[in-house]
C-alpha cells in the first residue's frame, strides 16, 4: 500500500489553521477529475475538503461530488465578488478547470491572496503567452522550439493543407482541420479572430508538468492520445521519451509557467515532435497523471503552506499506465 511510503516522503503536517478547503470550478461532468484531485489533496492532509462548483446546479458532476455548491459564472463576478464568495464558503484554494477562467483568476490572484486564498494558476504574463495562440507560436519559435507556425492571414502560409481555429479560447472549439486553402478561408469567416496553421498529421501525445512558484519542473508525464473525443483523451497511455520530456520541460520553464501545465504535441512522419499548444491547467485526462505520481495538487498545497519544495530528480512515471473513458465511467490501470 502506497500510503506508508507517503508518510516517509512527507511527514504529516500539524496544522495551526483549519485544513484546506478547495474549490474545483466548472465541475460540469468532471467526476473523475474531482475524485483524483480530492485523493491527491488528502496526501497533504486527510481532512482536506474539495467543493465542486458550477453555474449549472443540475450538472452531472453535482450528483457525484462529495460537496457541491452553485456558483455564478465568473463573467458575472468582479474580483471583490469572487473574493466574497470564497470567504462565505471558507475557500482556501481555487482549482480552475477551464481556459476561459484562467485570465480572470490570475488577475484576481492578488486580491484573493490578501485573504489568504490561493489560486492554482500561472502568473498573468506567462499565462497570456499561452492563451493567445498566435503569441504562443511566435514566442516559442523565437526560442527555437519546434512549434507549429501560426499566422493571422492565410497569405503568409504557402501550405495547401491548413488548420483554422480561434486565436483565443479552447483549441478544440470550432476548429477546422486539414482544410484546403479555399475551405480554410470559408471556415475563417465563421470565426471571431481566426489564425491559420499548416496541417501536421501524425501521432498525438500530451505532456503534463508541475512547476513550483519559481518555474522549476518537479515532474513530467508523457501519454499517447489513443482516442480523442472533442479534444479530450478518452484512451491514453503513458510512455517514456527522455528527449521529448526535456523538450516539454524546457518550453514550460522558458514560458515562466507555474503550477500544472498540459502540452499537446504531434509527432510527424519524420518522428519529430511539433508543439500544438500548452494549457496551463488540469485537463480531462489529468487523473491518470495524478494517479501515476505527478502529485500536482499535493505539491501545490505544500508550497502554499510554506514548505520549501526541494528539487531532486524530476518525477517520471513508468510506461504502460492507462486511462479509458466510456461515457461517465473512467478506468485507470496502473
Amino acid at each position: 500500500m502506497s500510503e506508508g511510503r507517503i508518510l516517509k516522503e512527507y511527514p504529516r503536517l500539524i496544522l495551526t489553521v483549519p485544513h484546506p478547503i478547495l474549490l474545483l470550478t466548472s465541475l460540469s461532468a468532471k467526476k473523475s477529475l474531482y475524485d483524483y484531485v480530492l485523493k491527491d489533496a488528502h496526501r497533504f492532509h486527510p481532512d482536506t475538503r474539495l467543493i465542486g462548483a458550477d453555474s449549472n446546479p443540475a450538472c452531472s458532476g453535482a450528483q457525484y461530488a462529495k460537496e457541491f455548491i452553485p456558483m455564478p459564472p465568473l463573467s458575472e463576478l468582479d474580483p471583490r465578488g469572487l473574493c466574497d464568495f470564497c470567504i462565505k464558503h471558507r475557500i482556501s484554494h481555487i482549482i480552475p478547470t477551464r481556459d476561459g477562467e484562467l485570465a480572470f483568476l490570475a488577475e484576481t490572484g492578488k486580491i484573493l491572496g490578501q485573504e489568504n486564498i490561493h489560486v492554482f494558476v500561472a502568473p498573468p504574463e506567462a499565462l497570456s503567452k499561452c492563451l493567445d495562440k498566435l503569441v504562443f507560436s511566435e514566442r516559442l519559435a523565437a526560442l527555437g522550439m519546434p512549434v507549429i507556425p501560426a499566422s493571422s492571414t492565410i497569405a503568409e502560409l504557402p501550405d495547401d493543407h491548413l488548420v483554422v481555429k480561434e486565436r483565443h479560447g479552447s483549441g478544440s472549439e470550432q476548429i477546422g482541420i486539414d482544410l484546403t486553402r479555399e475551405a480554410a478561408e470559408i471556415h475563417a469567416g465563421k470565426l471571431k479572430n481566426p489564425i491559420f496553421q499548416p496541417y501536421v498529421g501524425g501521432r498525438e501525445f500530451s505532456a503534463e508538468v508541475w512547476l513550483d512558484k519559481t518555474s522549476r519542473a518537479h515532474g513530467v508525464v508523457l501519454r499517447w492520445r489513443k482516442r480523442v473525443v472533442s479534444g479530450e483523451s478518452h484512451h491514453t497511455i503513458t510512455f517514456r521519451n527522455e528527449e521529448w520530456e526535456n523538450l516539454v520541460v524546457a518550453c514550460v520553464q522558458m514560458l515562466g509557467l507555474t503550477g500544472h501545465a498540459l502540452a499537446q504535441v504531434i509527432v510527424d512522419e519524420n518522428d519529430s515532435p511539433n508543439i500544438v499548444e500548452i494549457n496551463p491547467r488540469l485537463g480531462g485526462a489529468s487523473p491518470l497523471s495524478l494517479a501515476c505520481g505527478l502529485h500536482s495538487i499535493e505539491w501545490f498545497l505544500r508550497e502554499t503552506a510554506g514548505e520549501v519544495m526541494s528539487l531532486g530528480s524530476t518525477f517520471k512515471p513508468a510506461p504502460g499506465k492507462s486511462l479509458s473513458r466510456v461515457g461517465d465511467r473512467v478506468t485507470i490501470e496502473l
